[in-house]
């Protein structure tokens, strides 16, 4: 019987996190957006939980679609923007089209350079460079995210992703080039 956005969007989460009951979630985001009126942020607020459950139901299209919609707003702040790319990624990720979800992680930092999906766009792109056997980029990614988000909690990950991958890298060298010496 609540009528306050923050409240029914709270509910909705809860129901779209617990995945239990996709139709009492879809009930309760469309609470949630009948109360968000015309108002851009919390627009993008209910359509990412809409996309999100769109995601746990496997529907990546329609996934895609909300998700594009409030990536390209440039209306609605840079978080949202980013977080919205980020999911693109993932559904790509998840569906193993890694070229595809390269390329929407690429897209995150040029909606917000220095945002908090960045991180985790770098460490993706890296995963999905690595499914693909390029390990070069797969470095580049991993080694930029050290670089410029040393403090996040991907750096450790990639880290750790650089030294599985670095002993084949520097083999790999040594066989091609067998007079260098390391």
């Amino acid at each position: 019987g609540e009528t306050d956005f923050a409240t029914l969007l709270r509910c909705a989460e809860a129901e779209t996190s617990s995945g239990t009951d996709p139709e009492k979630a879809l009930q309760r985001i469309d609470a949630a957006k009948s109360v968000a009126g015309q108002n851009l942020f919390n627009l993008a607020l209910v359509n990412l939980l809409e996309a999100e459950l769109a995601i746990r139901k496997t529907s990546f299209d329609d996934a895609r679609k909300l998700l594009r919609e409030i990536a390209k707003n440039e209306l609605i702040e840079k978080d949202l923007r980013g977080r919205a790319q980020w999911l693109t990624g993932e559904t790509y990720f998840l569906q193993q089209q890694y070229s595809n979800a390269i390329l929407a992680y690429r897209e995150v930092e040029v909606i917000d350079a220095a945002g908090p999906w960045v991180a985790a766009s770098l460490i993706q792109a890296g995963k999905s460079f690595e499914q693909l056997g390029h390990k070069r980029e797969a470095l580049i990614c991993y080694t930029n995210l050290i670089n410029r988000f040393n403090d996040s909690s991907y750096a450790s990950a990639a880290s750790k992703r650089v030294a599985a991958i670095s002993p084949q890298q520097s083999t790999e060298s040594k066989e091609a080039n067998p007079s260098i010496k390391r």
